[in-house]
């Protein structure tokens, strides 16, 4: 990319790095692509900048450290569009941008650009993680619902609550990341939550609840601690030790029989 002096002839290029200088050029090109193809939407425009960079420098395209997915995981299964650059096209995330190649490219199945909402605006996807531990099942949508309102209608109305939302937002994407290229234990993470899902509602509409239908099992506390110790076997140190911490306030072995409306009070308490 081009500094500024680079627009003086006697100057002529130099390679620079900085947003400053990469925003113009790539939006420039983006505005090609566009004009070539008005009827593409703007993560469709992304992607074929993305997919048609030159990797630079080339000893670096491959990502090796990588895993392929054992199942690779239908990214149109889920409810929105998430940016998982290595569940598709295996190559480093930085290249050099290629105007002509991205003009002339066409649709290539793979990744979408993140609608990444969660930014405290109205309406935003609890999203990541739980969109793709969802993604495929029948109730996937219905479920998320109930995500979405045990975070904003429950957790976000206690200081212990904000606290979980701000620990899954800090590893919602390194989590998405592991879901999808783990297909097996992305399994096991979606029966985790079936199991779940109705002393969930439970919390969000306690009139949903049949009578006993709200108990907290020991099938409910294998499942819960099996995810956490898949989490941490598979994640970073921080997140290892952020679910150990979690682990520990939790206490769930104390809790078995309980309803999990008065586990919640207890543990605000």
């Amino acid at each position: 990319m081009s500094d500024q002096d680079a627009l003086k002839w006697q100057v002529g290029y130099r390679t620079e790095s900085g947003t400053s200088a990469a925003t113009p050029h790539v939006a420039g090109v983006a505005g090609l692509v566009w004009s070539a193809h008005p009827g593409w939407t703007n993560d469709q425009v992304w992607q074929a900048l993305y997919q048609t960079a030159d990797d630079f420098p080339a000893t670096r395209a491959a990502m090796a450290e990588v895993a392929m997915p054992a199942a690779p995981l239908d990214l149109s299964a889920l409810t929105y569009r998430l940016f998982l650059p290595s569940s598709a096209r295996w190559r480093t995330a930085t290249g050099r941008l290629n105007a002509q190649r991205a003009v002339t490219s066409q649709l290539i199945n793979g990744p979408r650009l993140a609608q990444d909402n969660c930014g405290g605006e109205p309406n935003c996807p609890i999203e990541c993680s739980a969109q793709v531990a969802t993604a495929g099942n029948p109730t996937a949508q219905a479920d998320l619902q109930v995500l979405w309102a045990l975070r904003d209608d429950v957790l976000a109305q206690t200081p212990l609550g904000r606290t979980w939302i701000t620990l899954y937002t800090r590893h919602r994407f390194n989590a998405a990341a592991i879901l999808v290229t783990d297909g097996a234990f992305r399994s096991q993470v979606a029966q985790s939550l079936t199991l779940w899902m109705p002393l969930f509602r439970a919390v969000v509409d306690p009139q949903s609840a049949a009578p006993g239908g709200a108990m907290i099992t020991a099938a409910h506390i294998a499942a819960v601690e099996a995810v956490m110790d898949g989490f941490s076997s598979r994640g970073d140190a921080m997140m290892q030790a952020d679910l150990q911490a979690l682990k520990t306030e939790l206490r769930l072995m104390e809790h078995v029989g309980w309803d999990i409306r008065d586990y919640w009070d207890a543990l605000n308490r």
